[in-house]
Order: structure tokens, then C-alpha cells, then sequence
């Protein structure tokens, strides 16, 4: 795959991750969040199978060290994080975790240099603080960053620091993988494995659930994300690792909040204020600057 295919594909997949945020509240006041989260990752791996079989692909022909890979991304790099994400949330706040989510493009870069000894190059360092920037610009728009500090909350936004951390492990650890095997069938494979976590987490919220008059609606954009962002974001994810150097992907990251502000605006009629317009321009500067500067970066494996 060439570098401008994959560079459109991890833009697609970071605008569908970053609309996911708007789908999941919009699921929430029907369903518990980690049934949400657990029933979009099994549409995903249906739709991923069924894409799969029709290719006449569903084959795990791995090693022995590749599967160990695998079950540590699904479980660890995958699973964990989204069960982090949803019990950080609830013992903190869905503002403190929009913002330290945006530790994950170091922490990409950080795994990137010790797994695959990827080099960023100081002008893209450059480039992704920058749209760091822009993206908190943006997600502290409307929250009190100061509830960061609040000693109630210590406990989840440990966990919530933990999680942004783990999803950075994500691409380093399947970079490797994504070069050797069938993208869709290795995407199956990491997904089914993060059952192992996610299905018992949503049996222990479905103990006391009862459907109301959100839960229609709830399955509904479960089915969207499920469809496009477990399985349609990811899969783009995962085919465009190979051909992108770790900087780029982590500049790519901060598309995410803004694409998640643009879509409340053209959903659910919010406004755009300025600073979050100030946040956008920031953002597009920085990725501009990162693709700018491109170089290949040497990995190894």
C-alpha cells in the first residue's frame, strides 16, 4: 500500500473514532456502557468474519510467538484499556477522560522507539505537541479542567491515565503483524480475543439492567458502531500501519476530538465557539507540519 493510501485510511478511521464519541452518548441513556461496549465489538467481529469468509480468508495460520502477540493486543492493548475506559469514567468524569486521552500519541511514539526503534524527527515532535495542544483547546472547551485535580476522583483518572496509555501500545504491537498477515482475519483475531475481558464486565452491569424507552435507540447506534467504527475504523487502522511511520499515526490521533466536535455541531446543533475554532486551525497546522516534514523512519521487527 502506498503512503497517501495509507494516510487516507488512518484519517477515515481516526473521523469514525472520533464520531464514535457522539454514538456512544447517544446509546448510553438505553444501555450500560460496557454492554455497549461489548455488543459493538461483537457486531464488529461478526461483520469482520462474514468479510472474512467471503474473501476466503479466515485463517490463523500464526506462529507460536504471533499468537502470543495477538492474545497480548486483544487482551492487554485492546480489552483493557476499553474496560479501563469505562470504569475510569464512572469513578471520574467523561471530561477528565477526553482529556487524558490526548497522552496516547506520546505514548505511541514512546512504544514505537522501543519495539520497533522508530525515530520521530524533532520538527514532527514539534508537530504533535502542537496538535496536542489544539486538541485539548478543544476538549476543555465546555470542562473544568481543574477537576483533574479532585482528590475524589484520583482513583479513575489513574485508570483513565492508564487506558490512554495502553491504547498507545496498540499500533507498535501490531504493526509487526498487520506486515506478515490478512489485516481483516488479524483484526478478527484481536478483537475476539478482548472477549475475554469485555463479556464478563457487561454480564456484572446486565445483573441489574432493565430495558426502558432508550434501549430502541441504544441497539441501534450499537449496530453503528459496531459496524463502522469496531469493524470499519479498525480494520483501516490496521491496513494502514505498513505503510505510515509511528509520527504520522500520532499525529493522525488528534483528529479524533476535533472530528468529535464537528459532528455534536452538525447532530445535535451545537455551536461551534471559538476557541474550539481555535483548536481546529491548531490541529490542522499540526498535521500539516507533520506531513510536511515526512521522512521514512528505519524499523525494525
Amino acid at each position: 500500500m502506498s503512503y497517501r493510501a495509507g494516510l487516507l485510511l488512518i484519517v477515515l478511521a481516526n473521523v469514525l473514532g472520533g464520531m464514535s464519541y457522539l454514538w456512544q452518548k447517544l446509546a448510553t441513556p438505553g444501555m450500560p456502557s460496557a454492554v455497549i461496549a461489548t455488543a459493538r465489538n461483537l457486531v464488529g467481529v461478526l461483520c469482520l468474519y462474514l468479510w472474512a469468509r467471503q474473501r476466503g480468508k479466515v485463517t490463523f495460520d500464526y506462529s507460536r510467538s504471533d499468537w502470543i502477540r495477538v492474545i497480548v493486543i486483544g487482551v492487554v492493548a485492546f480489552g483493557l484499556p476499553m474496560v479501563l475506559g469505562i470504569i475510569g469514567v464512572g469513578l471520574s468524569t467523561a471530561s477528565n477522560g477526553s482529556i487524558l486521552i490526548l497522552i496516547e500519541p506520546a505514548a505511541l511514539l514512546i512504544f514505537a522507539r522501543i519495539l520497533l526503534g522508530e525515530r520521530v524527527r524533532r520538527i514532527q515532535a514539534v508537530g504533535i505537541l502542537i496538535g496536542v495542544f489544539g486538541a485539548w483547546l478543544i476538549v476543555t472547551d465546555k470542562v473544568d479542567v481543574g477537576a483533574l485535580l479532585d482528590r475524589d476522583y484520583v482513583l479513575g483518572n489513574v485508570l483513565l491515565l492508564i487506558h490512554a496509555v495502553l491504547w498507545g501500545l496498540y499500533s507498535p504491537l501490531v504493526k509487526p503483524l498487520a506486515v506478515r498477515h490478512d489485516p481483516v482475519s488479524l483484526t478478527l483475531a484481536i478483537m475476539a480475543t478482548s472477549m475475554v475481558l469485555l463479556v464478563p464486565m457487561a454480564g456484572y452491569q446486565l445483573v441489574d439492567w432493565e430495558p426502558n424507552e432508550f434501549t430502541g435507540q441504544a441497539l441501534f447506534y450499537v449496530v453503528v458502531l459496531g459496524v463502522l467504527v469496531s469493524f470499519g475504523s479498525t480494520v483501516m487502522w490496521t491496513l494502514a500501519l505498513p505503510a505510515l511511520p509511528s509520527g504520522t499515526v500520532a499525529a493522525s490521533i488528534v483528529i479524533q476530538p476535533l472530528a468529535g466536535v464537528l459532528a455534536a455541531v452538525l447532530w445535535l446543533d451545537e455551536s461551534l465557539t471559538t476557541r474550539a475554532l481555535i483548536g481546529t486551525l491548531v490541529i490542522a497546522a499540526s498535521v500539516a507540519l507533520v506531513l510536511a516534514s515526512r521522512r521514512p523512519a528505519p524499523a525494525t521487527t
